[in-house]
């Protein structure tokens, strides 16, 4: 849980924005991830945020959420992401407690997925960008 930056090379000078629009692509299509937004902070790093979300991810703590800001070095993108906290797993968590024990297995696994899918996107990034 939390952020991870890793630093990739930019081995052909793409732009942050279209590296971000195929990033998205990419989530939409093979992931079915939705775009909550996408835009430019500040004129040097551009975010993207995508979400992953129902009630029965809800209920079982297997919501993803990503904010990922790529940022340009000098001939590198910094990648920066963000998959929230633990509260996307309260709910989950809730129930489990009081109700349903076997949740918390669900919980932690979507925990550990989370963090495991964050290094799928760290890996595309580097595919876009090679």
């Amino acid at each position: 849980m939390g952020v991870q930056v890793h630093t990739i090379r930019n081995t052909h000078s793409m732009s942050l924005e279209n590296l971000g629009n195929q990033l998205t692509d990419w989530l939409l299509s093979e992931h079915h991830f939705s775009v909550r937004q996408k835009e430019w902070q500040g004129g040097n790093s551009y975010t993207v945020s995508v979400r992953k979300s129902g009630f029965f991810r809800q209920i079982s703590g297997l919501v993803f959420e990503y904010k990922i800001e790529l940022s340009n070095t000098d001939k590198s993108v910094v990648v920066t992401i963000d998959d929230g906290d633990i509260r996307k797993q309260l709910a989950s968590l809730g129930v489990a407690w009081f109700i349903a024990w076997p949740m918390l297995v669900t919980a932690g696994f979507g925990m550990y997925s989370s963090g495991e899918f964050k290094k799928e996107i760290f890996a595309k990034i580097e595919s876009i960008l090679q």
